[in-house]
């Protein structure tokens, strides 16, 4: 069975409670939702989930580049995915204002201070991104 992300021109507000974290999907959520100002991301990990969507477009949609103006990631986990969905988001998101990333909890903290440093150097697209916030859960 395939998974597919309808389109939709009026989406201002996405939150997306995810089980599992698939870049794809998000992607692809992005590409067909016009408008989009606001997108939260909920990682739960609770179980290896497979999307077999499309794979998306490699060029940045427009709801990323001309209306996302705040993103947030919860239960950041530093995957490969995950980062590459990270700097996807603030390398093409011109008009971002803010960004909120939230670190996974279980992590010590020598590896949450080298993840914040990391996240912290992706070049971000946005000249008027002057509120990102990386913070640790407890």
């Amino acid at each position: 069975m395939q998974n597919k992300v309808a389109d939709n021109e009026t989406l201002h507000n996405a939150e997306l409670d995810a089980v599992s974290f698939k870049s794809n999907f998000p992607m692809n959520l992005l590409h067909n939702s016009h408008v989009v100002q606001v997108f939260v991301i909920h990682n739960r990990k609770l179980r290896p989930v497979e999307y077999n969507g499309p794979t998306p477009p490699t060029m940045v949609p427009n709801c990323v580049t001309s209306h996302l103006k705040s993103f947030e990631y919860r239960q950041y986990q530093d995957s490969a995915d995950e980062r590459g969905f990270i700097a996807y988001v603030l390398q093409g998101g011109l008009v971002l204002k803010t960004v909120t990333i939230h670190v996974e909890s279980d992590f010590d903290q020598s590896t949450k201070d080298d993840i914040i440093r990391k996240l912290s150097a992706i070049p971000k697209g946005s000249t008027i991104c002057h509120n990102m916030m990386i913070a640790t859960l407890l």
